[in-house]
């Protein structure tokens, strides 16, 4: 760890230019690890704790804030999915504070001005596949491990707006019961208007499939989960979606004219009609949360484009 400068004050604390620097590059802990993980470098301008109690901290050993306010972060992630992965269990949420291991309550967490960049190389193609994460803004309330402070404050909550791919504005809402021992949480979001081509830079890498045209009016979503998997629905509104098939394969063209058959027609929709798809996603417990909100997500967005029964196959191989 590196830092500028260190502030302290009576219930205040304070770090500045903070970068957080893996030991090993990215390749040589892969070489060293043999499987797959996630490697992780952050930085941030600045971190800043105000209603620090340090007499809890002293003589009782608990971490006790009211606010932690991080600001101009940056974190890079890199995963290579070509790796052997373990398939070790990983909580969610709520369990991860059941079962920290030490004690604090966070009243709330201000997240401001952040780009989080993750990079993964696709375990078949081998190609890079970078999502981002621009100018994230965020506010979450009542994160803690302490038992006392969960069954007090145990709607745990999170409003976060931010660009991905620095161009499709998204906002999103979570909540979570912290004391519920099956972990249910509630996600909804919107997305604003964007061309359908800027999907193309996560989507290639992993399908070898790019959007030639088309553009996306809206898409809101919600779905309710719990440590074994998810449902809910998403509504869309697109106009003019059309698949082309990249790469050298023999029959690339053929490949590409199903794909195009695939996805339901949008000149045959009434005006401000929209499509709704089925969220349902039987959770992979080897993955983190995210990973979770995702595919969950997903299957959603497959089922409003693919004509069905198609999306019922397609949503079968989504982690494949």
């Amino acid at each position: 760890m590196k830092m500028e400068k260190v502030e302290t004050g009576f219930t205040e604390l304070s770090f500045h230019n903070v970068v957080l620097e893996p030991k090993k590059s990215k390749e040589e802990t892969y070489l060293m690890l043999g499987y797959e993980a996630d490697w992780i470098k952050p930085r941030a301008d600045s971190i800043k704790i105000t209603g620090l109690k340090w007499l809890k901290i002293l003589l009782c050993k608990k971490l006790e804030i009211q606010e932690l306010e991080i600001s101009g972060f940056e974190i890079y992630v890199y995963r290579d999915k070509r790796q052997r992965n373990r398939n070790v269990y990983k909580p969610l949420l709520g369990k991860l504070l059941r079962n920290a291991g030490f004690a604090f309550n966070n009243q709330s967490i201000r997240l401001q001005n952040g780009n989080i960049s993750y990079e993964e190389i696709h375990e078949k193609t081998g190609k890079p596949m970078i999502l981002t994460f621009n100018h994230l803004n965020a506010d979450i309330q009542h994160i803690s491990s302490g038992h006392e402070y969960i069954r007090a404050h145990p709607e745990m909550t999170m409003r976060a707006q931010c660009s991905i791919l620095d161009s499709i504005k998204v906002n999103i809402a979570y909540s979570g019961n912290a004391s519920d021992t099956t972990d249910a949480f509630h996600l909804r979001g919107n997305i604003k208007s964007f061309s359908a081509t800027y999907l193309n830079r996560v989507l290639e890498p992993a399908a070898q499939m790019e959007l030639e045209s088309g553009y996306i009016n809206y898409i809101n979503f919600h779905f309710y989960g719990n440590e074994e998997g998810s449902k809910g629905k998403v509504d869309m509104d697109y106009r003019d979606l059309k698949l082309k098939k990249t790469g050298e394969e023999k029959h690339a063209k053929l490949k590409a004219i199903i794909a195009n058959i695939l996805v339901k027609d949008d000149d045959k929709k009434k005006v401000n009609e929209k499509y709704t798809g089925e969220i349902n996603f039987k959770r992979k417990k080897s993955s983190f949360i995210f990973n979770y909100w995702w595919n969950s997500f997903k299957t959603g967005i497959i089922s409003s484009v693919i004509k069905d029964p198609v999306s019922d196959i397609v949503e079968k191989k989504i982690n494949h």
